[in-house]
């Protein structure tokens, strides 16, 4: 009887302390396209800035890029994307060797949404990549606020009307099998 009783606790303590999977496609809670008329004039004003010179031509970057193979495009006929994450799930999701969990909520976007950890990639309605337009990050975000669990972005700019936004996860200690979060956008 004292077994069984032992064997029933360690049981009960050991699921506790597991953490439950983790449902990718709850991750990204809402997305929806923004043009560049829609941004606030604040957020107009800093993305143009953002340009080369602040002349309002910004670079688009293919997958395959080489020096000399960019395309250049006006910002003011770009598309942005609004979106609401949860930072939690996305972190849990994020977890490595590298970057804990407490780090990639330390409340600078950089820390969840930067270029060595996680990567925005989009496709538009034939389900071709949209070329990207920061070299370095995929994407800009234009916007970024955390309230809570939730992290308010606006991200972009892009040159095609995207279909699908799907956050590329780089390495994860606990996850590597599921799929990435995605979201069709509205």
């Amino acid at each position: 009887m004292k077994y069984i009783l032992y064997s029933i606790i360690t049981f009960f303590f050991i699921s506790c302390t597991l953490e439950s999977p983790i449902d990718s496609s709850k991750v990204i809670i809402s997305a929806k396209l923004l043009k560049y008329q829609n941004l606030t004039d604040s957020l107009k004003s800093q993305e143009i800035e953002k340009t080369f010179a602040g002349n309002g031509y910004s670079m688009c970057h293919p997958i395959d890029w080489q020096p000399g193979n960019s395309v250049d495009f006006d910002i003011t006929k770009a598309y942005y994307i609004e979106c609401e994450i949860n930072n939690l799930m996305l972190a849990r999701l994020s977890e490595n060797d590298a970057f804990e969990i407490k780090e990639l909520l330390d409340g600078k976007h950089h820390s969840l949404y930067g270029k060595y950890i996680n990567r925005w990639v989009f496709t538009d309605s034939l389900n071709h990549l949209i070329c990207e337009t920061n070299k370095s990050d995929g994407y800009n975000m234009a916007f970024f606020k955390r309230n809570g669990r939730i992290d308010h972005l606006i991200i972009g700019p892009l040159i095609d009307i995207p279909k699908k936004m799907e956050i590329k996860i780089s390495d994860s200690k606990y996850y590597e099998d599921e799929p990435n979060p995605s979201f069709i956008i509205k």
